[in-house]
C-alpha cells in the first residue's frame, strides 16, 4: 500500500485519536490541524509521520497551509460543549480550501440525524432520533446542515459522509463492522470508535473507483 497524506480535522477528540492511530498503523502520514496541541497524546505528537499545524478554523491562512500536499481530508467536526457555534459553518471553508489545494476527497463523520432514502425503519434509531430532536435540536440541525452543504456545494468533491449512532469505546471480541443503511440486516445502533476509525481510514485510502460510497452517506 502506497503511503498517502491525510489531513485530520478534529484529531484531539476520542474518535480523532482513534482515527489518527489507525492511519499511522496503516503506514500513512497525517497532518493534524488542532487548536490545542497539548491535547494530543505524547506518542502521536512525537511520531515522525505526524505533522501538527496549530490554529483555529477561523484562521484562514494557517488553515489553508494544512491542506498542502494532502491526498484526503478526514473530518471529525461536530458540535461540542466548547464549540463557539455550529461546525457546519466551516464546511464551505473546507471545500473551498480543498479546491485551492487540489484536494478532491473528504471522508466526514456524521450521525443518524441525517436520513437517506435507502434507510428503513429501525425502532432503536427512531427512538434515538426522537429523543435527539427534543434534547439536542441544535446538534441535529448542525449535521443536517453539513449534509446539505456536501450535497449542494460538493458536487465537484468526492465526499463520503459516515453516519454513526451511539459511540462506544473498547471493541469486544467477536464484534464486526457492518456498513449499509439504517434498518438493513446487521444494522446496530451502537458503534465502537475503533470501527469508525477502521472504516474512515479504509475509505480515505481507496481510490475513487474502488469505493462504493462516493457522494453517499452509509450508516455504520
Amino acid at each position: 500500500m502506497s503511503s498517502k497524506i491525510f489531513l485530520i480535522i478534529g484529531a484531539t477528540g476520542a474518535t480523532g485519536i482513534e482515527v489518527t492511530e489507525r492511519a499511522l498503523h496503516n503506514m500513512q502520514k497525517v497532518v493534524l490541524y488542532v487548536r490545542n496541541p497539548a491535547k494530543l497524546p505524547a506518542h502521536l505528537a512525537a511520531d515522525p509521520n505526524v505533522t501538527v499545524h496549530t490554529g483555529t478554523l477561523d484562521d484562514a491562512p494557517s488553515f489553508q497551509k494544512a491542506f498542502n500536499n494532502v491526498a484526503t481530508v478526514i473530518s471529525l467536526l461536530g458540535p461540542s460543549a466548547t464549540s463557539p457555534g455550529p461546525t457546519s459553518q466551516y464546511y464551505p471553508v473546507i471545500l473551498r480550501m480543498m479546491r485551492t489545494s487540489g484536494v478532491k476527497r473528504i471522508v466526514s463523520l456524521s450521525t443518524f440525524a441525517v436520513s437517506q432514502p435507502e434507510d428503513r425503519f429501525a425502532l432503536s434509531a427512531a427512538l434515538t432520533h426522537a429523543i435527539g430532536k427534543v434534547l439536542f435540536p441544535k446538534g441535529m440541525k448542525n449535521f443536517i446542515d453539513t449534509h446539505q452543504i456536501l450535497v449542494e456545494d460538493g458536487t465537484d468533491i468526492d465526499w463520503t459522509e459516515v453516519r454513526v449512532g451511539m459511540l462506544k469505546n473498547n471493541a469486544q471480541p467477536g464484534e464486526s463492522l457492518s456498513v449499509g443503511y439504517i434498518g438493513a440486516p446487521k444494522f446496530a445502533l451502537n458503534i465502537r470508535r475503533k470501527h469508525i476509525a477502521e472504516f474512515m481510514v479504509a475509505e480515505a485510502e481507496k481510490g475513487v473507483a474502488d469505493s462504493q460510497w462516493i457522494k453517499k452517506s452509509p450508516a455504520i
